[in-house]
C-alpha cells in the first residue's frame, strides 16, 4: 500500500461525511467570501435561466417528472 493510499480519509466518501465536510469548510469562511460564493451563484443562476432548455414548464419531456398531472 502506497503512502498516498493510507492518507485518504474514507469517512469524507460517504453521504454523510461529505455533508460535515461541507459544513467544515462553510464555517472556515469568512464573510467576503461567502458573499462572493453567493455573487457566483447569482450569475450562475442568471445564467441557467437564459438556456431555453432549462427555463419554463415545458423544459420538462411530456410525461416524466411530473407529480401535478
Amino acid at each position: 500500500m502506497s503512502d498516498k493510499e493510507q492518507q485518504i480519509d474514507w469517512s469524507k466518501t460517504t453521504f454523510e461525511g461529505v455533508r460535515k465536510e461541507r459544513l467544515r469548510r462553510a464555517v472556515r469562511m469568512t464573510v467576503r467570501e461567502r458573499l462572493e460564493v453567493m455573487d457566483e451563484l447569482n450569475r450562475l443562476s442568471e445564467r441557467l435561466q437564459t438556456v431555453s432548455c432549462w427555463s419554463g414548464v415545458d423544459a420538462v419531456p411530456e410525461g416524466r417528472y411530473r407529480v401535478d398531472e
